[in-house]
């Protein structure tokens, strides 16, 4: 997400809370499709470790405790966001920081076909035109001890 946006939130100001859009053009359609995956960039000039479990609505993918990431380098977490018309997605993790800090991270994540047409199948929203679809992604934080 840092490619698209400039202020992502920065964790404990050793963590950027980020996303990789694997396809960007993926969430145009409605066919189910991996396009993001959530990722915890280490932004210090060292080594950190740090405890992480994770959650999605569709699937999780978590990495575990005791990892150790190097600097300006990443964590990758879910086992792939699925991001369409039809599909979409909330991703949860927990941190826990070598200093005994513990966040909890929410990505809510949707797809907008800015259509309010419905197709008659339980008031969806239907689109021909996908060239106004917008990828819309909320983060939230917690500090929880």
């Amino acid at each position: 997400m840092s490619d698209f946006l400039s202020d992502l939130p920065v964790l404990n100001k050793t963590f950027r809370i980020d996303a990789f859009i694997t396809a960007p053009r993926a969430f145009d359609g409605t066919n189910a499709t991996t396009n993001m995956a959530p990722r915890l960039y280490n932004v210090t000039s060292s080594d950190v470790k740090v405890w992480v479990s994770e959650v999605s609505t569709h699937t999780g993918d978590s990495h575990g405790a005791n990892l150790l990431i190097s600097p300006d380098n990443y964590a990758e977490f879910d086992d792939g966001v699925y991001l369409t018309q039809a599909r979409n997605e909330t991703v949860t993790f927990d941190v826990t920081t070598v200093d005994n800090k513990w966040f909890r991270v929410y990505y809510v994540l949707r797809i907008d076909n800015k259509s309010t047409v419905s197709n008659g199948n339980g008031n969806t929203t239907t689109d021909s035109s996908t060239a106004d679809n917008t990828l819309e992604v909320y983060i939230s934080i917690q500090r929880l001890y």
